[in-house]
């Protein structure tokens, strides 16, 4: 079936408008993508080496930020012409160009993209792509609760984690165990990479799993992936087939009990 594709503009992946897709996930389905940033630009507080959006090059402005009025239309129009052509939407994500809870207002804006996905996709399913830096923040954990899955990355702790993720503001580790307790369930993502930020060494891996053990943290999951796409920084480089069987391994190996999700090298989408 040809599917009407919702415009979107060449570069480091960025997206064009506050509904982007649907692009068929091999995983999830059709899945359809949610961006609450007016601006074409990168809004977000890490700058994460691996970021198919590119490098952040400076901090959010309040125009960064959408109307919520001005977003609820587009939404609404968006899910209105995909709708009458009969596309299947078997998923929502909220990612779009950054780090979403950054806005003001997540909340609300939760709360209308769920009455859009009511009205015109019931069936589908609704996940949050986030960093966790503000997840403790009033309100916000309890608007992600609202959505049927929430996908939180942590790629490394200690030295590891600066590395890759590379926090700009905002970030304090006993501020994200704050707001991991406040969700009712989440998956923990974790992009493994070689060669600038790499991740994958013994040490760096035994300090992951050291971390979630001695804070008693519970994922629904632990999503394993690599690099798939253009990376934010040169250097960075994706793990063969068999390296990720490695790292897998060790996780399924010291984390007895938490199902293990592996994105496959080519398999991101």
């Amino acid at each position: 079936m040809a599917l009407p594709v919702l415009p979107k503009k060449p570069g480091h992946d960025l997206v064009d408008g506050y509904v982007y897709g649907p692009v068929r996930s091999r995983r999830l389905g059709w899945s359809l993508g949610i961006n609450w940033f007016a601006s074409m630009t990168k809004v977000c507080n890490f700058d994460c080496v691996y970021c198919q959006l590119g490098p952040t090059d400076r901090l959010p402005r309040r125009e960064d930020f959408v109307d919520p009025a001005a977003f609820t239309r587009e939404v609404e129009a968006a899910f209105a012409r995909l709708a009458s052509a009969g596309v299947p939407i078997d998923v929502i994500t909220i990612s779009g160009n950054g780090e979403p809870t950054l806005h003001p207002q997540t909340p609300d804006l939760v709360e209308r993209v769920l009455a859009a996905r009511d009205r015109y996709f019931p069936t589908a399913r609704t996940w949050v792509l986030t960093n966790g830096a503000r997840i403790h923040v009033d309100g916000v954990a309890q608007a992600l609760n609202r959505l049927d899955e929430r996908a939180v990355k942590l790629d490394g702790v200690g030295p590891w984690f600066t590395e890759v993720d590379k926090p700009l503001f905002g970030f304090r580790w006993d501020a994200l165990l704050e707001g991991l307790r406040k969700l009712r369930d989440y998956h923990l993502q974790v992009m493994v990479v070689r060669g600038r930020g790499e991740n994958i060494t013994p040490a760096a891996l035994a300090e992951w799993v050291d971390w979630v053990r001695r804070h008693a943290l519970r994922p629904k999951s632990v999503q394993l992936y690599t690099v798939d796409r253009f990376p934010a920084y040169d250097g960075v480089r994706s793990l063969s087939r068999s390296e990720m069987a490695q790292v897998a391994d060790y996780l399924a190996r010291h984390l007895p009990g938490v199902p293990l999700d592996v994105v496959w090298p080519g398999e991101a989408t």
